[in-house]
């Protein structure tokens, strides 16, 4: 008969991972509206903190005038990404719980702790993402009043803010906003161009999801990110700025007491369109994304400053024909119209900011990696669904005959594309 136990132990470890991955899979809202991305590398011996993988960013171009050919070199950017601690969730069954009946036990043991386990972790991750999303955002659209009169016109304006970025339209489109500040627009919105039953749906039950407005599908969520400012109103001396076309990221020398990861920093130069290069009103904004210490002390980390070039740099014939493919290629990465000279930063110092992400669902990745697999444990499975990994471990201790029982998920975000990432930032005190 062992064959049969084992057969059955191996159906019930099988059925409690697949259980365990439904609590992660079927509860996430933030995660499951960005893109996934599966790792291979890592697929035999498995990751562990402190590994580094690379995502890939599309190379950009400029367009040419007139027929005579103007090579430019193709960049296609890599954005390192170092794997943080694994995350998971730990519990025991006795063996009672189990094999007292095995149908009745297992499905005991999935509603007691494997679907909130995988639950909670759900909710870690997604309160993550949010957090990653609004801190690492390319814009910000800050409401600088705990009653915002009109609330919905400011996701109006990051909406602006995406089509300026030529983020692509369509379903993908995402605005995840908590559940007060989901109250105040569907007030304000439940009236504007929508199905007679939609707006009844909106007005029972104070959601947005079924309204469709602004070019945005909705989702409401108490997992929204709270960014306590640092530095507030206060000017930011810049010293030498050197443009990074290679980076996606970039130290700058930037001097102000008190900045904090999170703040954003608004330049003396504009936005230009990422394909036409045409001027737009909208200041350069950069999220402080790191504080410098050691040789980087009186620096900070923002996202790569690209300047526009003028024809006659690019195409200047003084130049060989190889540095010309080079500048040509640095004006098709250009982000904004000169280099900044002075920047201020945006918020009241010390106050508290909801943070609402707006976004094109494929400017982040979640990226997710194995772990390593132990051969001794009682039980192993790996559950993969969506590009996503989850592994379930499970052993028996026998000086207290229980089961011990690990989930543990290894995945990271990445902002992408942070000019397709809107933070709409609404002070609450």
């Amino acid at each position: 008969m062992p064959v049969e136990r084992n057969n059955t132990i191996a159906v019930i470890n099988g059925y409690i991972a697949k259980e365990a991955a439904k609590g992660f899979f079927n509860t996430r809202l933030f995660s499951g509206l960005v893109k996934k991305d599966y790792s291979e590398e890592f697929e035999d011996g498995g990751a562990k903190k402190g590994d580094q993988i690379f995502v890939k960013n599309p190379p950009q171009f400029r367009v040419r005038t007139g027929k005579n050919m103007k090579i430019q070199n193709v960049k296609e950017t890599k954005i390192p990404i170092t794997l943080p601690d694994q995350q998971g969730v730990d519990f025991e069954f006795n063996m009672r719980e189990v094999t007292l009946d095995l149908v009745q036990g297992v499905r005991y043991c999935s509603e007691k702790a494997l679907r909130p386990a995988g639950s909670a972790l759900a909710s870690n991750k997604d309160a993550e993402g949010m957090m990653i999303a609004s801190t690492q955002a390319g814009h910000s659209v800050i409401v600088g009043t705990t009653k915002a009169s009109n609330p919905y016109e400011y996701f109006l304006k990051a909406k602006a803010l995406l089509n300026k970025a030529l983020a692509p339209k369509g379903e993908k489109r995402y605005s995840i906003v908590s559940s007060d500040i989901e109250v105040a627009l569907a007030q304000q919105v439940s009236t504007l161009f929508n199905a007679a039953k939609d707006i009844t749906k909106a007005i029972k039950t104070a959601g947005m999801k079924d309204v469709g407005v602004g070019g945005l599908t909705w989702g409401a969520s108490d997992l929204n990110y709270v960014h306590t400012n640092g530095a507030g109103g206060s000017s930011v001396t810049l010293g030498k700025i050197t443009p990074d076309y290679v980076n996606e990221k970039q130290w700058i020398e930037a001097t102000a007491d008190g900045l904090a990861v999170g703040d954003t920093i608004e330049f003396d130069c504009f936005l230009v369109n990422y394909e036409t290069k045409k001027l737009y009103s909208d200041k350069l904004q950069r999220k402080v994304l790191e504080i410098g210490t050691g040789a980087n002390n009186g620096k900070v980390l923002v996202y790569s400053i690209r300047p526009t070039l003028t024809d006659e740099e690019v195409e200047d014939e003084s130049k060989t024909e190889a540095e010309r493919k080079e500048l040509r290629s640095q004006q098709a990465m250009a982000n904004c119209s000169a280099l900044p000279k002075s920047g201020t930063v945006l918020g009241v110092k010390g106050k508290h900011y909801a943070c609402c992400p707006v976004f094109y669902g494929d400017a982040i990745v979640l990226t997710s990696v194995d772990l390593a697999r132990p051969t001794k444990a009682e039980a192993c499975e790996v559950v993969r669904h969506d590009s996503m990994v989850m592994r379930y471990v499970r052993d028996y201790a026998i000086d207290s005959d229980v089961l011990p029982n690990r989930l543990d998920l290894l995945a990271v975000f990445t902002v992408i594309r942070p000019e397709w990432v809107v933070s709409v930032e609404i002070q609450i005190d």
